[in-house]
């Protein structure tokens, strides 16, 4: 079994493996945006759903408590009260994920901010397979 090596295998296709690492770091920051937008709506959607439990589970209470279904209603009441505050929970949960996404967005936009130099071309030079191989990228694009 042969040992992969980094120096052999990070370049890719056509010694590109700097401009594939720069692309998926610009891009990255698109998805996670995507992805606090997506949290956002599902948030807002549970939200408006446990809502809409509360105002059912009050009116339960609202209905003929006599006779035989007198048990069914405290059922319902109960289970519906407990489905809107796992919801509601849930939405807890949501908003502190968009958080935690924002506060990533944030550090990788510091990161990339660090690393975007604009015109400045790289060369690197490595030993792959027993021979030199230069190579070089412009960054800013």
């Amino acid at each position: 079994m042969i040992m992969p090596y980094f120096l052999e295998n990070f370049w890719g296709e056509k010694n590109n493996g700097f401009d594939v690492l720069y692309h998926n770091m610009k891009h990255g920051q698109i998805s996670s945006k995507e992805l606090t937008d997506f949290i956002r709506e599902r948030s807002t959607i549970e939200e408006a759903y446990a809502r809409s439990m509360t105002k059912l589970a009050k009116s339960a209470g609202n209905f003929s408590q006599l006779g035989t279904f007198a048990p069914v209603w405290d059922v319902f009441k109960s289970s519906t009260e407990k489905l809107a505050s796992c919801h509601m929970e849930l939405v807890r949960k949501l908003q502190e994920l968009i958080k935690e996404v924002q506060k990533y967005v944030e550090e990788q936009a510091k990161a990339h901010k660090k690393s975007d130099i604009t015109g400045l071309h790289v060369y690197w030079s490595a030993s792959v397979g027993g021979r030199e191989v230069v190579c070089g990228a412009t960054l800013g694009c």
